[in-house]
This record gives C-alpha cells, structure tokens and sequence, in this order.
C-alpha cells in the first residue's frame, strides 16, 4: 500500500469569526465526486466512499497533525521549517458531502503566515496524505491506463488511512484533485503525456519552478511511452543535489523530450 497525497480545490475553507481567529474549518476529501489522477497507481478517475474514512477517524479519535503541504517545499523536496505541525485537528467527521475538518493553528511563524494567506484568498484547497487500504479493484500490472478509445477507468476508494492533513497552496491540476506523486515525479508523467493532456496540466502547473540541474532525462525511467495516455515514466525521488537558476516547468519538460529524441 504505498503512500499518497491528494488535494481538495475549496471556495469555503474559513477561520471561525470570534473566539482566537485561528480556527479553521475545510474539508479534506469530497464524497462521490470523480476526479482525474495521474500517480503512481497510473491514470484513471478517482472517487471517495461515503465510509472510506469511517475507522481512520474513529481510531484516531478526530485527532490529526495540520501540516502545511505535507512538510514539503514548492520542488516537492522536504522542508526542515515545514515538517512542524502547525496546529491540530479538534474535530474530523464525515458528512453528506466529505470529510470536514476543524483544526486550531498554533502560534508558530509558519502557522501566522498560513492563517494570513487563508485570510487573503491566496490559499485555498486542502489536502491529506495517507495510505489506501481497501479499493474496489486492484491496481493492475503496469498501473491503470485509458483503454483504445480513450476512456479511463474508475477506481473507489473503500478504505483511506488518513496520516495527517493542512492547507496546501496548489489546488488541482484539473477538478478537485492533484496527484498523489511528488513534484519530480510529475515530470514523467507529463513526459509521455499526449500533447493535450500535456498541456492542460502544464496550464495549471506552469507557476512551478526547480532547477534546471533536475532536467536530466537519465533522471526519467525509460518504461513510459511518448503521447499514450496514461503511460507514465518514473523519476527518481532522491533530492536535488545541487541548486541553479529556476525555470518553469514547461521548459523542463520540453528539455527533457528533447534530449529524449521525442521532438
């Protein structure tokens, strides 16, 4: 059962007027809402079980760490700063439409720059990491693709164990969920992406920024497949061992097929 990450694009995450003005009530996951994925499970529709988070909030109590983007930088590499927590749950429960949270924040640096940038709209989605446990199919060999007419399959969730949950400040690629795979490893993925898809995903991607020295296509596994749907390369997870100048990743990626032969 590998770990993942997903996201929840929202327009009503808050901080409870009155009492400290650090109350902030979100929800972590929605409920029978297909989203696209492209993680390491392949490519194909998404959708959460009203029950999928029953026994992970009742074994825990309601009780989670708040971590801002999962203790990660904007590269995806760890943050020492943010593998604090920045507050805690004081109420997880299931409703009609998701898993809505309700967490106090501390009164750290980090947690008073989170709860200005909710307050200016300059964060706005939630996000989990975790483990699935149960799905009502199985990963097959090679991961999920789109079959010969383009169509990608749904895959329930049955049973998530959530580990912790916070505000995240990138929403989606595209509808309510972002990958369950880090930054790096979006590289392959877009790498043999059809040029559509590509594009769509860069569209909402494109803000991001990692050195230059990471565009290195030995770094990309040669399993993927240029322009067929939900074929999808690897990069390593190991860090970036050195540090230059940043460019979008639009340009990382188009360096990478390049050096590939691709275009």
């Amino acid at each position: 059962m590998s770990e993942f990450i997903r996201a929840v694009a929202l327009d009503d995450i808050r901080i409870r007027s009155g009492g400290t003005g650090r109350t902030v009530e979100a929800y972590a996951a929605i409920f029978n809402e297909p989203a696209e994925i492209i993680d390491q499970d392949g490519h194909y529709y998404e959708v959460n079980s009203p029950v999928a988070f029953n026994r992970t909030i009742a074994n825990s109590k309601g009780r989670f760490p708040v971590v801002y983007h999962h203790g990660l930088t904007l590269a995806g590499t760890a943050s020492e700063r943010g593998s604090v927590p920045i507050g805690v749950s004081t109420e997880v429960r299931a409703d009609k439409r998701g898993v809505l949270t309700v967490s106090e924040y501390g009164r750290s640096e980090l947690a008073d720059e989170v709860l200005e940038a909710i307050r200016l709209g300059a964060v706005t989605a939630q996000s989990y990491g975790g483990r699935f446990i149960r799905s009502d199919v199985r990963r097959p060999p090679g991961g999920f693709r789109a079959d010969p007419d383009g169509k990608l399959r749904t895959v329930t969730r049955l049973e998530v164990a959530m580990r912790e949950f916070g505000p995240t400040p990138f929403p989606a690629f595209a509808g309510a969920a972002i990958t369950g795979i880090r930054a790096q490893q979006v590289l392959g993925a877009l790498l043999t992406a059809p040029a559509s898809r590509r594009q769509a995903l860069l569209d909402h991607l494109d803000h991001l920024a990692t050195p230059l020295d990471e565009v290195d296509p030995a770094e990309v596994d040669n399993t993927g497949t240029p322009d067929v749907p939900g074929s999808a390369g690897t990069v390593t997870d190991d860090p970036p061992a050195r540090h230059s100048r940043s460019v979008p990743l639009s340009m990382r990626v188009r360096a990478a097929r390049i050096a590939r032969g691709w275009e």
